[in-house]
């Protein structure tokens, strides 16, 4: 017996009124709309990029938005969500951490 069944239970958590945002009215999930919000940072980061004059790293992040927000729109379901991201993260620490060692060098 887990702490949902025991607050179900007792009627502290009433499903209906406590999850409702899960779902929106639109059919929307809440990690698709994650993933437009996601764009919506990578956006912002690209243009404060682009406007510092580094023009590779703004157009990295611009790339990510479109990935983002393209992704936002497809109706996946919740779990190729989580799966897409999981792929997404393990690609950058890769490329992050390739990059960091083998082609900055060591700091001197």
């Amino acid at each position: 017996m887990n702490s949902f069944t025991v607050f179900y239970a007792a009627g502290i958590i009433d499903p209906k009124k406590h999850f409702s945002g899960i779902i929106s009215k639109k059919g929307d999930t809440l990690l698709d709309r994650m993933f437009r919000v996601l764009g919506f940072f990578t956006l912002t980061i690209g243009l404060m990029a682009f406007a510092g004059g580094l023009t590779e790293m703004a157009l990295l992040f611009f790339l990510q938005t479109a990935f983002f927000v393209v992704l936002g729109y497809m109706k996946f379901t919740e779990k190729t969500y989580i799966l897409l991201f999981w792929g997404y993260m393990i690609v950058t620490f890769t490329g992050f951490s390739y990059w960091t060692v083998f082609q900055m060098g060591l700091p001197l």
